[in-house]
């Protein structure tokens, strides 16, 4: 039975946390069980001195332990003032093995730094640093040409890595730090999700070893890193999933802001419409109602002019009625007094002719 309770070809719980570093172009934690590792890729636009002119890229690591990664402080190799042995082997390690999945001339003259630093150590940090840190280049990649810092895809194959070992005879994958300090040998190995090796690190710590044993521990190792490619491939689809969700929610904002626009200025312009319409009734109706007004005030000024003209046509003819009577009158009067004056007349001739018919009768006597 293992320490951990595992089988032997069981792996340790693997976690691949994607954009745990806010600022690095891309960045991974990575657990293997107790082991944390966080890898963060960086992009300079330049090369080494090397690489100058030669119109290709570069990929590099570094690696550090935190002081207290381990069971007992560890003093930090800055403060020592150099890197130590151990150090500078296991970032070499890295670099060259995630160089081996990237093609150098896609990514132009410019440089990916990995930087591993172990959180937390029990066994295999650098076969964790190499799983986390292909991810976090990944990222950082797929980052630079959406900025369009670069042109093409430089990267081929998946790359991961895992540790195996034999202990007590028994062939195990995944060594932690109790399996690896009292392992009988024990293997590093890297290879690509092609199937291809990349680097296999071995070595006889208790005794050697045969040709059977690496045999049965390379097919231990192809078995654990067909399941941590599932794991990278999981990670990575699952990142796009959200990005590409991210985009449709703010399309999907966009066009519903957008909408609502449109069915705003649609409503305005309804309203506009209406009040337009509204204004156009109105002084329709105004209009008509003026036109109305002076038609009525026409027709009472007409009526009222009808009926003065037609007063005064009445007071003239009652002016003419009253003339004409007051000179029917008149005549009558005339006429009366004409014959009244002639009778008198009449009557004074005849008195007189009496009296002369009289007075010649009496002087004839």
């Amino acid at each position: 039975m293992r320490p951990s309770g595992r089988d032997y070809d069981e792996l340790r719980k693997v976690v691949l946390t994607r954009n745990y570093a806010s600022h690095a172009e891309g960045s991974v934690l990575v657990e293997f069980g107790r082991t944390k590792v966080l890898c963060a890729a960086s992009f300079e636009n330049s090369v080494p001195p090397f690489l100058k002119g030669a119109g290709k890229g570069w990929v590099t690591a570094e690696y550090g332990m935190l002081p207290r990664s381990t069971n007992k402080r560890s003093r930090r190799e800055a403060a020592q003032g150099r890197q130590g042995g151990r150090t500078h082997e296991i970032q070499r390690l890295i670099g060259r093995a995630l160089r081996a999945g990237t093609d150098l001339k896609a990514l132009g003259e410019n440089t990916i730094v990995v930087d591993c630093d172990v959180i937390q150590a029990d066994g295999g940090t650098r076969t964790a640093a190499i799983t986390g840190g292909y991810v976090a280049l990944a990222d950082a990649v797929a980052k630079m040409l959406k900025q369009k810092r670069i042109k093409r895809h430089p990267l081929g194959a998946a790359v991961a890595s895992v540790s195996v070992g034999m202990r007590d005879g028994v062939a195990l994958l995944d060594l932690d730090y109790a399996e690896d300090s009292t392992a009988d040998m024990d293997l590093n190995v890297v290879m690509n999700d092609r199937g291809e090796l990349i680097e296999i690190q071995g070595a006889a710590e208790q005794r050697p070893f045969t040709f059977a044993e690496l045999e049965q521990l390379l097919r231990l190792a192809r078995g654990g890193l067909a399941q941590l490619f599932a794991l990278q491939a999981d990670a990575m689809d699952a990142g796009a999933a959200t990005d590409a969700s991210a985009a449709t929610d703010a399309g999907a904002a966009t066009d519903a802001s957008a909408a609502t626009d449109a069915s705003a200025a649609t409503d305005v312009g309804a309203a506009t419409d209406a009040s337009a319409a509204t204004d156009a009734s109105a002084a329709t109706d105004a209009s008509a109602a003026t036109d109305v007004g002076a038609a009525t005030d026409a027709g009472a000024a007409t009526d009222a002019g009808a009926a003065t003209d037609a007063g005064a046509a009445t007071d003239a003819g009652a002016a003419t009625d009253a003339g004409a009577a007051t000179d029917a009158g008149a005549a009558t009067d005339a006429g009366a007094a004409t014959d009244a004056g002639a009778a008198r007349d009449a009557g004074t001739a005849t008195d007189a002719s009496a009296a002369t018919d009289a007075g010649a009768a009496t002087d004839a006597s």
